[in-house]
């Protein structure tokens, strides 16, 4: 018999484990109820990373979204990566303010723009790279 303070390790290791995939869910379904075009590399997914970055900023630590960043955006080299790391920032800086989000957010991607290198503009890559059905 597992002893009570095993099952409730375990119990909290499958909420741990559990959450983020819930929350990485929600936030593509609120990012697809935008109807912008683009899932991957486009402007949803660019809403979806500032969005996200933004909620991490503003409820945990713009520190954690730094470190998201880190360990899931890690190839310097590719634009996808970077268009990621662009929108992450941009992200954190809303979430650090004061107003509210999901506008904010959503103003910022209608002003973005392909391949913008503007430090508070939203970007995204050329449809070419776009993965419109995926994740």
């Amino acid at each position: 018999m597992i002893s009570r303070w095993k099952k409730n390790l375990l119990i909290i290791i499958m909420v741990i484990n559990i959450l983020p995939m819930g929350a990485v869910f929600v936030l593509y379904r609120i990012a697809m109820a935008t109807d912008l075009p683009g899932r991957g590399n486009g402007p949803q997914d660019a809403f979806r990373h500032t969005y996200s970055s933004a909620l991490t900023a503003r409820y945990i630590s713009p520190k954690a979204v730094e470190l998201v960043s880190f360990l899931c955006e890690r190839d310097h080299n590719s634009p996808m990566d970077l268009m990621d790391i662009h929108n992450n920032k941009i992200g954190a800086k809303i979430g650090i303010g004061e107003g509210p989000i999901y506008e904010t957010v959503a103003k910022k991607v209608q002003e973005g723009q392909i391949d913008a290198k503007d430090a508070d503009v939203v970007t995204w890559l050329a449809k070419s790279y776009w993965d419109g059905d995926g994740f």
